[in-house]
């Protein structure tokens, strides 16, 4: 298993609509998130099956209650305004490509979850689909 810690808040995939193409509006957030990766992983691209479960922690707004904070950091209540799920993992998804697997159709399978943190970071743990099946 790969297990890859992003140390900044999650941030979703932007795209605006440019004159007859997307334009890419996240590409310093991509480059940071790149290099984090490639700090942490120089092992071969995946080219198989894949499983990914991502762990977005997102930092727990300066108007909570203290009240509101312990129920955030203990998992009660959880983020449930945007960004939305599928935004955070399609940038991770695009970054990961050519530098965890070959492609980001490889991924079968897998899980994500939005938590509440003092400080936001993102924990992806990436295994090949028969490692994952061997271990359940």
């Amino acid at each position: 298993m790969i297990e890859l810690h992003i140390s900044s808040e999650p941030v979703p995939r932007g795209e605006r609509i440019g004159h007859k193409r997307l334009i890419d509006i996240r590409k310093n957030e991509k480059r940071r998130i790149g290099a984090e990766i490639d700090a942490q992983y120089q092992g071969e691209l995946l080219n198989g099956a894949v499983r990914v479960d991502y762990m977005f922690y997102l930092r727990i707004p300066q108007r909570a209650t203290k009240a509101q904070k312990m129920r955030m950091l203990s998992g009660q209540d959880r983020p449930t305004k945007r960004p939305d799920c599928s935004n955070l993992v399609k940038l991770i998804e695009d970054v990961m490509t050519g530098r965890i697997y070959v492609d980001d159709s490889l991924i079968v399978s897998g899980e994500f979850n939005k938590y509440w943190a003092e400080t936001g970071s993102t924990v992806l743990r990436i295994q090949t689909l028969s490692e994952y099946l061997s271990s359940i």
